[in-house]
């Protein structure tokens, strides 16, 4: 059985009324809510950027402006 993640977190933003319009648009355009659309925003930008790991269960790693030749495999 797959396990439910619980969302427990609360994020308030304000943020520029066009802003808000467009992202309101990409939402619906994705089939998803903003509340969403935002989640799978910010998760793909900390995964590419180090700071969440890819997969489950995996450690994080290092953030990309700590490799060095030597970290970095």
């Amino acid at each position: 059985m797959v396990e439910q993640l619980r969302k427990t977190g609360t994020l308030n933003l304000l943020i520029d009324p066009a802003l808000k319009e467009a992202v309101e648009m990409a939402a619906a355009d994705d089939h998803r809510s903003v509340t969403s659309l935002v989640e799978k925003l910010l998760t793909d930008y900390l995964r590419r950027s180090g700071y969440i790991c890819r997969y489950p269960g995996q450690d994080e790693g290092i953030r990309p402006q700590d490799l060095t030749s030597e970290n970095d495999g």
